[in-house]
């Protein structure tokens, strides 16, 4: 299995939905926490002395959508021919469109596709 499959694999079994990280709370004078949800579910929470702790949790939250994404625009493009630079797409609104394979890509990582 390639890593790429072990990935998917894993974005499969992860909790589904996506993540957001709650308000954070003062656990004491220098430390803060917070929890990642989706929806009603606890993924998980991070304590944090300074701001990285922001990024942390919503590089984590994120994660949760973006990887599957690009992993979606990877398997695309590993797909085509190298000579194929226009497809043939239903977006996400149903109209049907010839875009370019960067248009795809695109498309696929903000959701549209």
């Amino acid at each position: 299995m390639t890593y790429l499959e072990d990935l998917k694999k894993l974005c499969d079994a992860a909790t589904s939905g996506e993540w957001a990280p709650e308000d954070w709370t003062q656990i004491s004078e220098d430390k803060w926490v917070t929890s990642i949800v989706a929806k009603q579910y606890y993924i998980c929470s991070i304590t944090s002395s300074d701001e990285s702790g922001t990024y942390d949790a919503k590089f984590i939250a994120e994660s949760r959508t973006a990887i599957p994404r690009l992993i979606e625009a990877l398997e695309l493009m590993m797909s085509l021919p190298m000579n194929v630079d226009h497809l043939d797409v239903t977006l996400s609104n149903g109209k049907r469109d010839l875009i370019t394979v960067k248009e795809a890509v695109t498309k696929i990582l903000e959701g549209e596709l």
